[in-house]
């Protein structure tokens, strides 16, 4: 029996939810695939922002079109975009105005408690921005994952780094996140699992890390350490990073105020 595209369960059931600054960031919509938990499901795209926001109404207009086009017409376009993007997953942008974000931080909030949110930008992109980030995050009470891109080749391996000795139960959600993750990216990339037994052993690790692989590590009570200065984060890892955050109050506000002192990096390397 056929369904609508609606009813499928890929539509219904998705496995990963990945929010992205921009519609047109195709790395982090090409490492989200590699992370979907054990085949279940599949992924999900939202952007923060509108194709041509900030273009002028007739220029947008030209470009994107005006008003809802029929399902043949978006379908096209569609597959015009992916094939020159290299994407083939549908990204979403959230509605312009408030309640229909409001509406969309209401649907990812009743996702189940096992599926990822993925925040996702690469180095060479613009940083989600804060204002439309932080209702999503505040609502979600699932794992929530920060993902720090490149959009130069494809990953080749992945390094699981653990959260060591002396990490409290409270961060035991983001430890088995993060080992789910493994568990399915293991099925298709080169896999290691390092759990340090000290500082200066993860630091280790992590200077070894080469462009095409994809750390993942748990937020726990001692991860700032292991990462060091979080101004320079982009600039010292020359891989993907994936930070994964479990269900906690104070999760949200830790994961924007790194993405600040990120965008205070860049800003004051601008300047010098």
């Amino acid at each position: 029996m056929v369904h609508p595209l609606s009813e499928r369960h890929d539509e219904t059931r998705p496995g990963l939810h990945l929010v992205l600054p921009d519609p047109f960031e195709v790395a982090p919509v090409r490492t989200a695939l590699s992370l979907l938990l054990r085949g279940r499901g599949a992924l999900r795209a939202h952007s923060l922002r509108r194709p041509g926001e900030d273009l002028p109404p007739e220029l947008r207009i030209a470009r994107y079109g005006l008003g809802v086009r029929r399902d043949a017409d978006r379908a096209v376009s569609k597959l015009v975009e992916a094939a020159v993007r290299g994407a083939h997953v549908d990204v979403r942008p959230l509605p312009p105005d408030e309640a229909g974000r409001a509406a969309t931080a209401n649907m990812l909030a009743e996702a189940a408690e096992s599926t990822l949110l993925l925040v996702a930008w690469t180095r060479q992109g613009e940083l989600p921005d804060p204002a439309r980030l932080e209702p999503l995050l505040t609502r979600y009470r699932g794992p929530v994952g920060l993902l720090i891109d490149d959009r130069g080749p494809p990953l080749r391996e992945v390094l699981g780094v653990g959260p060591g000795p002396g990490a409290s139960p409270a961060s035991q959600g983001a430890v088995d996140a993060a080992s789910e993750l493994l568990d399915a990216i293991e099925r298709s990339h080169p896999t290691w699992r390092l759990n340090p037994s000290s500082l200066k052993e993860a630091q280790v690790a992590l200077a070894d890390v080469g462009p095409r692989t994809l750390v993942v590590m748990p937020v726990v009570d001692h991860t700032p350490e292991q990462l060091g200065d979080p101004e320079t984060l982009e600039l010292r890892l020359p891989g993907r990073l994936l930070l994964v955050f479990g269900p906690s109050e104070s999760r949200a506000a830790r994961l924007l105020a790194l993405c600040g002192a990120i965008s205070a990096g860049r800003a004051a390397r601008a300047a010098s």
